[in-house]
């Protein structure tokens, strides 16, 4: 007779609780958990970003974070704005390559204020998140904020854009193909 509380079932448990979190942070992780051995890794994945918008910084950060930890490649392909930017603070520079359509795209951070679902959505300026963002960053994207007047002029809405020819020049990869 199997108890609800069976810990052989505590892998499958967590793994199906995940199920309902989105992203590949997840799928990694139920993966993980679903490994007969439970010991092993799963293998490192190539992670492709064509349009990283953003979003949570918790979630991003953790994101990167997992995916350096795992040694996951990354190859940004298109614009990785806001939280996605994170990327270069978390994933070794070794294992990260911009295509020529890729770019970095930077604010200041910001938190909703408006309730869910209310139009127009208002949002307030987060002074502590945006010094926490820049403080993360190696110091060549720094040094490149800082040339374009630094956090203080990073712009509330629209982007501070940092183009893949440039990044190659401080050092990244250029993705192949």
């Amino acid at each position: 007779m199997i108890s609800f509380f069976d810990l052989t079932r505590l892998p499958l448990l967590a793994a199906t609780l995940l199920l309902a979190l989105a992203g590949p942070a997840a799928a990694q992780v139920r993966d993980l958990l679903l490994r007969p051995d439970g010991v092993q890794p799963p293998k490192p994945i190539k992670r492709i970003v064509r349009n990283g918008p953003g979003g949570s910084l918790f979630a991003a950060d953790q994101e990167w974070k997992l995916a350096a930890q795992l040694g996951d490649e990354v190859e940004i392909r298109g614009s990785c704005s806001s939280a996605c930017t994170l990327v270069v603070s978390r994933v070794p520079r070794e294992r990260l390559c911009f295509d020529r359509n890729g770019s970095l795209s930077f604010h200041q951070a910001r938190n909703r204020v408006s309730a869910p679902g209310q139009t127009p959505v208002e949002w307030e300026p987060d002074d502590r998140a945006t010094k926490w963002m820049f403080d993360s960053y190696p110091e060549d994207i720094r040094a490149w904020i800082d040339s374009k007047g630094g956090i203080a002029l990073l712009p509330y809405e629209g982007f501070l854009v940092l183009l893949a020819p440039e990044l190659w020049k401080m050092g990244y990869r250029k993705c192949e193909g």
